[in-house]
């Protein structure tokens, strides 16, 4: 059988199987519910003060505003470097519901992705199945198959997100832009999916020196915790925190958002290649 019929195979039996657990039904509940709170504040406010954060900067500097508006408004400015006014522009200009959702993605999908996939290699190593399953294909071939399942599945329920985000707002908000927010969460979706490459990988390498279950998903947090701590550093240690990437996502600059992508895949394939190693130093 050639490799990627195998690879085939792995992430089909790791998808099927993944997609019917308790466990992702919680998590893709938890989530759509967040997504449904966040839609609902920021359509409110859009209702309250206009459909973008640009018409809500200028309604809170021309009167007070509630303390959520003032909030949600000074957000988009500490993101950006200061004298990037063009990155800034654009993303004032964003529908709130819109570009609001892109950035608790960007803070939370991490952990979103730790629970669902904290045991994606040790649950096989302590039941032993890993065993079985290593008489038919190889540990590289094992590896890419679980990593392609888990990565679909999050797509599944960051699109399913998307879609209840779009149609909550589109029902909210009059004169909500349909083809634009399609495109924006589209490409914020495609950013997201790169985006979790790297974090994805980091897990199945934590999740392959670690056998027992909670343990791994603690370290797990804790490690992702600390990257972005790390990130927050204004020394050059920063560079070799993944999370110090993410905002450059949010950049105007296409050149800039491909540069982070890139980084966020360089990171995946050194992670990748540590778990690759270490199951190739341990038995299964």
């Amino acid at each position: 059988m050639d490799v990627g019929r195998q690879i085939i195979n792995v992430a089909t039996f790791e998808f099927g199987t993944l997609f019917r657990s308790r466990r992702a039904i919680v998590v893709t509940l938890l989530y759509v519910l967040i997504t449904l709170g966040i839609a609902a504040l920021l359509s409110w406010l859009s209702v309250k003060f206009g459909p973008d954060l640009h018409s809500l900067q200028l309604a809170t500097k021309a009167r007070a505003g509630s303390k959520a508006a003032i909030h949600v408004k000074n957000i988009i400015p500490m993101l950006v470097q200061k004298n990037d006014t063009t990155t800034l522009n654009y993303l004032l200009n964003q529908p709130m519901t819109v570009i609001g959702y892109f950035l608790f993605e960007l803070l939370f999908v991490p952990y979103l992705l730790a629970l669902i996939s904290f045991d994606i290699i040790n649950a096989d190593l302590r039941s032993r199945f890993m065993r079985f399953q290593l008489l038919r294909t190889s540990r590289v071939t094992l590896l890419t198959g679980k990593l392609i399942a888990h990565w679909l599945m999050f797509l599944v329920v960051s699109g399913i997100a998307s879609i209840v985000l779009f149609s909550y707002s589109w029902s909210k908000i009059p004169g909500f832009p349909l083809v634009y927010s399609v495109l924006l969460l589209f490409v914020y979706w495609l950013m997201t999916a790169i985006m979790s490459v790297c974090y994805l990988s980091l897990i199945a390498l934590i999740s392959s020196l670690i056998d027992q279950g909670v343990v791994a998903l603690i370290v797990i947090l804790i490690v992702i915790h600390g990257f972005g701590l790390v990130a927050l550093n204004s020394s050059f240690i920063h560079f070799f925190s993944p999370s110090w990437y993410k905002f450059g996502l949010l950049s105007s600059d296409f050149l800039v958002v491909g540069l982070h992508s890139i980084i966020f895949i360089g990171f995946g394939v050194i992670f990748i290649a540590a778990a690759w190693f270490r199951l190739q130093t341990r038995d299964a």
